[in-house]
């Protein structure tokens, strides 16, 4: 994950990692395993108990 750049897209604490459309086979083709959710901020705002 190196090489793609981060950018802020919100507060201050809200990143993402930029990877071009071009590379996304060969970047989800190297995910090892399972993605784990590890914490979830649901919108307090919204009832929906399966929003994720």
């Amino acid at each position: 994950m190196d090489r793609y750049a981060v950018h802020q897209v919100g507060a201050a604490h809200h990143t993402e990692w930029w990877v071009p459309a071009e590379e996304l086979e060969v970047l989800n083709d190297n995910i090892v395993g399972t993605i784990e959710v590890v914490r979830r901020f649901p919108d307090k705002n919204n009832n929906n108990e399966n929003n994720t």
